[in-house]
């Protein structure tokens, strides 16, 4: 597989996310489903990280510790990169958030921060990476309080747009393709982040650390997180597998990439379209968000049994009176459409201050390798209506 990272003219996404027609607003909305109290258990499963090669004994050379539960010290930028994926001849658009220069400026997003093509913060230490994953029919911006979280904490997190699966594009045609080349989309993210780095002539050059990388994704995004851990689907989730084996895929399928040390998956569906055989082949640590309630990816058929059947160590936080949308930036860019938004529901300011919160927790201690954090997750957060619990 070939990837080429190219960089396009400077074009400023900004606020085109709240000008779409009505028409669009409406079937994005339609299709993007498929995109305190703790408890903790027995045991420590937090102590280890997921490949000790990558752990630093010597706690002076780790970065600063940065509190989980607030924004991290750096300001954020974001830039545009397209690369294109030679062998299935099409073009991934991708957003990455890193940390940059506070320089002001107009921000990427309405409901973001970010200053596109902000300089990168001074220094030469290496950002380690999270490839982040967009619901079905979604959009690689929909999670914004997320992506800039870990920006202002350190990370570079890129997030492609899966061709044919975005709201822009959605072709039900390539329904099984998509299906067979999410996880492979995630695997030339992270490639083409690590060219960036590699390119002396780049502002990244030199500080993207693809040694370190995780995967995270919503709903649909949350499956292909799985999937890129190592979870063998016996399954086709569409079509026939005939039809899959056409894309290069044949079943048993492992689709995983070894280079993610960790996954967090946001409200994933998944046992539903193809059971739950093959998720003890997952081999690294991953954090699942469920939450309560959710109709679209429900806790007891499907995030439940996937945290389940993924092997130690593994998370699983339950969020009450959380819909599917609280874990995305839905009720921004279309306010008042998703009924996850109002009473009863959770506000989802609060469902994302949760999962920005145990997800820096989480990849600070599995992805940094830093013992330090893995506090939230063994010893409790001040998070009404949240239970952790973890193997």
């Amino acid at each position: 597989m070939t990837l080429r990272p190219v960089r396009p003219a400077p074009r400023r996404v900004g606020s085109r996310t709240l000008r779409w027609s009505s028409t669009l607003t409406a079937l994005s909305v339609l299709g993007f489903a498929l995109g305190c109290e703790a408890v903790s258990s027995p045991g420590d499963p937090g102590s280890t990280p997921a490949d000790d090669d990558t752990a630093d004994d010597d706690a002076a050379t780790l970065p600063d510790w940065r509190d989980p539960l607030a924004p991290g010290p750096f300001a954020v930028g974001m830039r545009e990169v397209r690369t294109y994926e030679e062998e299935r001849n099409v073009m991934l658009d991708l957003l990455v958030w890193y940390p940059a220069e506070a320089v002001g400026g107009e921000p990427a997003f309405v409901f973001g921060e970010a200053v596109q093509d902000a300089p990168p913060a001074a220094g030469d230490s290496a950002w380690p990476v999270v490839v982040f994953s967009h619901g079905y029919q979604g959009i690689n911006f929909q999670s914004v309080f997320f992506t800039e979280r870990l920006a202002s904490h350190g990370y570079l997190v890129a997030a492609p747009n899966h061709p044919w699966n975005t709201f822009a594009d959605y072709d039900a045609a390539h329904e099984v393709e998509v299906a067979a080349w999410r996880p492979r989309d995630v695997s030339a993210t992270l490639d083409a982040a690590i060219a960036l780095g590699e390119d002396p002539g780049d502002p990244f050059a030199g500080r993207v650390d693809g040694q370190r990388a995780a995967v995270s994704g919503h709903s649909y995004g949350g499956f292909t997180t799985a999937a890129v851990a190592g979870w063998i689907l016996h399954q086709a989730p569409f079509g026939s597998e005939a039809v899959f084996e056409s894309y290069g895929v044949t079943f048993p399928a492992d689709l995983g990439d070894p280079r993610f040390l960790a996954g967090v998956a946001m409200t994933p569906c998944g046992p539903g379209l193809v059971g739950t055989e093959g998720l003890d082949a997952i081999d690294a640590p991953m954090l699942y968000f469920s939450g309560l309630m959710d109709d679209v990816c429900e806790p007891d058929t499907e995030v439940e049994p996937m945290w389940e059947g993924t092997p130690e160590p593994s998370w699983l936080a339950s969020v009450d009176l959380a819909g599917h949308y609280g874990f995305s930036n839905m009720c921004e860019i279309v306010p008042g459409y998703v009924e996850d938004c109002e009473p009863p529901f959770r506000p989802p300011s609060e469902v994302q201050e949760i999962a920005n919160a145990l997800s820096v927790d989480f990849l600070g201690l599995y992805l940094r390798g830093d013992a330090r954090y893995g506090g939230l997750l063994r010893e409790g957060t001040p998070f009404d209506g949240l239970v952790v619990e973890g193997k």
